[in-house]
């Protein structure tokens, strides 16, 4: 109480509140991070995703190009 009376524009907090007050704060900052790790893998499948359907369509061109030109489908594996 004479630390109160001394600082009026302070706020005291006991050990429980500060705790309780601390664990909050603590998990609000772990959803923002767990958000930005889903955000992260999602993007990583994407680019995943992205990079081999580009490299099938390519492909796919490919063979087609070897076949057009006579190559047997035996010769393709």
């Amino acid at each position: 109480a004479p630390l109160e009376e001394a600082f009026p524009q302070l706020d005291f907090f006991t050990r429980d509140e500060f705790r309780a007050e601390f664990e909050s704060q603590l998990d609000s900052l772990l959803i923002v991070i767990n958000v930005f790790l889903g955000l992260a893998i999602v993007i990583a499948l994407l680019g995943i995703t992205n990079t081999m359907a580009l490299s099938v369509l390519e492909r796919t061109q490919e063979i087609g190009l070897m076949r057009a030109i006579g190559m047997t489908r035996r010769q393709t594996r």
